[in-house]
């Protein structure tokens, strides 16, 4: 093994092609006019990696024509090393064509590679010595596959890379077009992945790829063949991995606010993955770079626009100070701190928030920390209000006559999921933003509607009071048994991303059957692949009928408020548990009383109520049967600390003139 010093921090081979992307959505053939952009799934993540201030190399062929000479401009221009980049006058540079969509599908792509000079490359033009003087080694399913000498090409590479102790992560990328058959496409690229220490696959490709039928079996597959890191991306859900140094875990997509162009998102994926443990970050540090540049990309018209610089990615929010990098590391030092730049605004907290989220927005802004509900401190809420550009906080109703008393206010930033606080019509009308936090609690929110079900089915509050208060003075007899919860059928009101993470620990936990009732169908393939011929869209009366336990997961709105009446309670099966961690509005409290007095339900828990805090004249704050607690469904410190820090970032991003991806979209509600 040689210990050859490296100097440069990744090194990547591949085509780049001139990318035309059409001015209009529609056929491709009707367009009458393309934006000019550069494409090509290696060069995608060399741009990403070197905005992000790495010492990036590319090497490839490319035609001494025009459409070489404008790639070649641009990569120069982001900072990238094309020492290795040879000018090909006997052979063409390769382009595409690429439609547009406005439905957020993936767009219409047509390829005019073939006899590329890209694909003329093999063995020889690889130069070891250049190539070893790199840290690390990223590769893709492309470049092997538009010829057979380049996948000859890419295997030394990755040999040589391994034999000289560097690391080598790979992302199949599959192009089903470019190979001889599927079989040889199966083949080959896992014969690539077996190379390489970090391998990147996306949930469908994985699928194909290994026959698993969960990530957590992608995953496996390629750990057992010597994989050190498995990262699996799952779109909008965010990715699953499983590595030596942090076992296994997830990390939740960041909301999106409209879906522009899909391509290049896993290109942007592998560019935060890979710049982020090339610096020394943890794997759950690192995974989450990548999803949050992946949701950038897909937010953008073309492959590379969404990608971001180091001082956006500081700017942003989403790591925290540490993770230091490696002493060894070429890459660049002293990236600039965010530059939050224009006007100072006026910013009223009217709930508490960390520490460090509070000074990013005085470092920003001048801000006034002022919470309603506290009454020595309601004066100098009502004194901030009239010159308050933004707002940011939770818990407080914000009726349409506090915003006649805010007049110069451009966004509201609510660290939470729900919006039922906020006038939304009234909003839209003043143009005034609503911001919220989706997607960074829905583990921590389904893990806390999940130990409800299990405190209220096997009755464990009641049975901790009974030993703390010394009433266990014998082997407890039936009358205080509680009830199996594995392999009994649950029934979800509500599919979103939280019932969706209670229906997997639900399904691959406990062995239940999931029936869910939603508005529409979920499409299980593209948003929770594991939970296939596990969960099963149910109309509501059978639903009911046949489930054990109902956890309600409602948003509030005018056509869910009081929903789970009477009849709802009447129709489950006798001797159903109800759960409820979605809005406590959403049911008919008198209704509930009645229904577990009545033995309809055998007991319920309750996590949220229709007035909070509980009244203590409340029945349901003492009734035998219920077991409650104070809101508490993302009440941990990492959760509420993310949440913060997303709504922080948000109003600074409105404040700034952008438009935040969470933004709430009543449409996606």
């Amino acid at each position: 093994m040689t210990t050859e010093s490296a100097t440069f921090d990744v090194a990547l081979f591949g085509e780049a092609m001139l990318l035309l992307v059409a001015d209009r959505p529609g056929p491709i053939e009707h367009a009458t006019a393309f934006h000019k952009r550069t494409a090509g799934a290696e060069t995608n993540v060399a741009i990403g990696l070197a905005r992000l201030g790495l010492k990036v190399g590319w090497a490839s062929r490319l035609g001494q024509d025009s459409m070489g000479r404008a790639l070649l401009g641009t990569l120069r221009d982001e900072g990238i090393d094309c020492s290795h980049v040879v000018c090909d006058p006997a052979q063409r540079t390769g382009f595409q064509f690429k439609g547009r969509v406005t439905d957020g599908s993936d767009p219409p792509v047509e390829y005019h590679r073939k006899g590329s000079a890209a694909s003329r490359m093999g063995p020889a033009d690889i130069d070891e010595a250049w190539l070893r003087s790199a840290r690390h080694l990223h590769a893709t399913g492309v470049f092997a596959a538009i010829s057979d000498t380049s996948l000859q090409a890419a295997l030394k590479t990755m040999e040589v890379m391994r034999a000289a102790g560097r690391t080598v992560s790979f992302d199949p990328n599959l192009r089903p077009t470019l190979w001889a058959s599927r079989e040889a496409m199966r083949h080959w690229i896992n014969e690539l992945a077996a190379r390489a220490d970090w391998v990147l696959p996306g949930i469908e490709e994985g699928l194909f790829l290994t026959g698993a039928s969960t990530p957590e079996g992608v995953a496996r597959f390629y750990r057992q063949r010597g994989a050190k890191l498995v990262v699996v991306k799952l779109g909008a859900e965010g990715a699953y991995y499983d590595s030596d140094e942090a076992g296994t875990g997830r990390v939740a997509g960041f909301p999106v606010a409209e879906v522009v162009d899909t391509v290049g998102a896993g290109d942007g994926f592998a560019a935060g993955l890979v710049s982020a443990l090339l610096e020394g970050r943890t794997v759950a540090e690192a995974v989450r770079r990548g999803a949050w540049i992946g949701a950038r990309a897909v937010q953008v018209l073309g492959d590379t626009e969404g990608l971001p610089t180091r001082a956006q990615l500081e700017a942003s929010g989403i790591e925290g100070p540490g993770a230091a990098r490696t002493d060894s590391s070429p890459v660049s030092q002293g990236a600039a701190k965010a530059d939050l730049g224009g006007p100072r605004k006026n910013v009223l907290v009217f709930r508490e928030l960390p520490a460090d989220q509070l000074a990013r927005l005085q470092a920003a802004h001048e801000v006034t920390v002022a919470n309603p509900r506290i009454a020595a401190q309601r004066a100098a809420f009502e004194a901030a209000l009239p010159l308050a550009h933004g707002l940011i906080g939770s818990s407080f109703p914000v009726p349409p006559a506090l915003l006649d008393r805010a007049p110069r206010l451009e966004v509201i930033s609510s660290v939470s999921v729900g919006v039922d606080n906020y006038p939304l019509a009234a909003l839209a009308a003043r143009g005034i933003l609503l911001c919220h936090t989706p997607g960074v609690l829905d583990e921590t929110v389904a893990d806390t509607v999940f130990a409800l079900l299990m405190a209220t089915s096997r009755r464990v509050v009641e049975l901790s009071n009974l030993v703390r208060e010394g009433r266990w003075t014998a082997n407890i007899g039936e009358d205080l048994f509680g009830f199996d919860v594995h392999g009994k059928t649950l029934g979800l009101l509500g599919f979103g991303r939280i019932g969706q993470a209670i229906a997997r620990r639900a399904a691959l936990g406990f062995g239940m059957p999931v029936l869910y009732h939603a508005r529409r169908p979920v499409d299980l393939v593209a948003q929770a692949p594991e939970l296939l011929g596990r969960a099963v869209h149910t109309p509501l009366e059978g639903l009911l009928a046949r489930a054990d336990i109902v956890v309600a997961m409602l948003p509030l709105s005018d056509s869910t408020r009081g929903l789970i009446d009477a009849c709802v309670f009447g129709a489950m099966k006798p001797g159903a548990i109800f759960i409820n961690g979605g809005r406590g509005a959403t049911v008919r409290e008198d209704a509930l009383l009645a229904a577990l007095d009545h033995g309809t339900l055998r007991a319920a828990g309750l996590d949220v109520f229709a007035t909070e805090p509980l009244p203590l004249d409340s029945p349901l704050r003492t009734h035998p049967r219920v077991t409650p607690l104070p809101h508490a469904g993302s009440a941990t410190h990492e959760t509420r600390h993310a949440m913060a820090r997303l709504a922080t970032t948000s109003l600074l991003q409105a404040l700034a003139g952008e438009r935040p991806a969470t933004v709430y979209d009543p449409a996606r509600a």
